[in-house]
């Protein structure tokens, strides 16, 4: 659904979900309007970078418990 649409509790958790931009990204993209394409690039590099993070930390935390 889009964001305009939302009201209430739902709209204010949509708007800082990083999903949602990766969805606005996608109907963007499918209907030539590609307003939040670079907001969907920086959330992908972001999460890649959180996750490369908590997986050499775990590792780590794997290999010294033995």
């Amino acid at each position: 659904m889009p964001l305009s649409l939302l009201k209430g509790w739902t709209h204010a958790v949509a708007s800082v979900n990083p999903a949602t931009a990766f969805l606005d990204a996608g109907r963007g993209l499918i209907s030539g309007a590609q307003d939040h394409t670079r907001l969907a690039f920086l959330c992908a590099i972001a999460s890649i970078g959180l996750f490369a993070i908590w997986t050499v930390t775990g590792l780590r935390k794997a290999e010294s418990s033995g």
